[in-house]
């Protein structure tokens, strides 16, 4: 990043009671997030300005995560061939639980496409999604685990309210004691990601925290 972005994160710290660091520890970028791996054995993400503090009462980190991302021509074979970086905004949180990992970004116009075809033909179309029941919010987000049953115990009425009213363009991981927030690409607006990220804070239900009691060591 410039040293006008280190310059900016550093301001904001200063002004919002957040410490700040120029770069992100190892043991961050090691969990097992997609954002931080990208379907890859290990990470391929790095990280640069940490920021740490506490937004109205939650204890987060927010960082820059720089990802490869793939540029051009891509023949078959060739998956894991990067050409440029892209530099994501990224908001760290606790669980309080260790939960089993789900990913949920804002719904695609062919996965929109599917669920027409679902009300249409009835017939059903593959698009690795599990539907959490609430019309406004199926439409909104996809929700994609190998844990169903635990979705639909997590995104309870309150939650998914949250995540509609605080915006659909963030996209959420949930893995274990963390979860983390981040949008498509950089963004200025760090109040906009952070309430994004309280909201979802605020609302993991109890008896999800209850069901799935964080062990020994997680944060």
């Amino acid at each position: 990043m410039t040293e006008d972005r280190a310059a900016e994160m550093r301001a904001w710290a200063e002004a919002n009671g957040f410490t700040y660091e120029a770069d992100v520890p190892e043991e961050l970028l090691s969990l097992p997030f997609y954002l931080f791996r990208l379907g890859q054995d290990e990470e391929v993400a790095t990280g640069e300005h940490l920021l740490t503090g506490d937004w109205q009462g939650m204890p987060v980190d927010v960082f820059d995560v720089s990802v490869p991302a793939a540029s051009g021509f891509q023949a078959l074979g060739l998956t894991n061939y990067w050409t440029e970086n892209e530099v994501i905004t990224t908001a760290m949180a606790g669980t309080g639980a260790d939960l089993p990992y789900v990913y949920v970004e804002k719904k695609g116009f062919l996965t929109r496409v599917a669920d027409d075809m679902d009300a249409i033909d009835r017939l059903h179309h593959d698009h690795l999604e599990a539907e959490c029941g609430a019309k406004d919010f199926d439409k909104h987000f996809e929700v994609k685990t190998e844990h169903p049953d635990f979705a639909a115990e997590l995104f309870d009425h309150p939650l998914m309210e949250a995540m509609l009213t605080s915006g659909t363009g963030f996209v959420y991981e949930v893995s274990g004691g963390q979860f983390i927030v981040h949008t498509p690409k950089t963004t200025e607006q760090l109040p906009a990601l952070l309430d994004a990220t309280k909201a979802f804070w605020d609302n993991i239900p109890s008896e999800v925290v209850e069901k799935y009691p964080a062990t020994d060591g997680d944060g």
